[in-house]
């Protein structure tokens, strides 16, 4: 079984739409479900595309028949916020293994590690490990590009376009690139 991950709780992500709008110089209010709906589908796909977190968001990673350790999807993983679960399939049992455990950053993003030490039963074992992950403290340049993105996706929202679609800009992937997997 791959891995598994589901967003438990997220809340609202700080971008504003009046911002977005004076971004790409959109005047008027016709036009605000679809720029606000392009806005939440860049935070989104940057979120994925990233790993980073814009916003709270509560994430259960479930990790099947794999040894630990094992990398967060996203992140900064807040301190104090893990727990782990491990399930034998075989014999239906679910026991709390979070004393086992701890979550460190380093190079390549945040990982749930084994306590040196402990012993953790792992084969055959499925592990659900649940985490809050805390937005970025500075968005940055990452509002640029989550912006550029809306921008597109406002522009091109047809499902069909005369118009030839062209990779994102360089600019935009540069910075995305920046923060994928959690390395930056």
């Amino acid at each position: 079984m791959p891995t598994m991950v589901e967003l438990i709780a997220q809340s609202a992500h700080p971008f504003q739409l009046s911002a977005f709008k004076d971004h790409i110089r959109l005047e008027g209010t016709d036009d605000d479900p679809a720029a606000q709906r392009s806005l939440d589908a860049a935070v989104t796909q940057v979120e994925r595309w990233t790993g980073y977190v814009t916003r709270q968001t509560t994430v259960q990673q479930t990790e099947g028949y794999y040894a630990p350790p094992f990398r967060a999807a996203y992140g900064p993983v807040t301190a104090g916020t893990t727990t782990v679960t491990r399930y034998d399939p075989e014999e239906n049992v679910s026991d709390d293994v979070s004393d086992s455990f701890w979550v460190s950053k380093c190079t390549g993003g945040t990982w749930l590690l084994p306590i040196p030490g402990k012993a953790i039963e792992s084969f055959k074992r499925q592990f659900t490990w649940q985490y809050t992950a805390a937005p970025l403290v500075d968005f940055g340049d990452l509002q640029m590009a989550i912006f550029g993105f809306a921008a597109l996706m406002f522009e091109n929202r047809e499902m069909a376009s005369e118009m030839e679609l062209h990779r994102v800009p360089i600019a935009y992937r540069t910075i995305i690139e920046n923060y994928r997997r959690g390395e930056l």
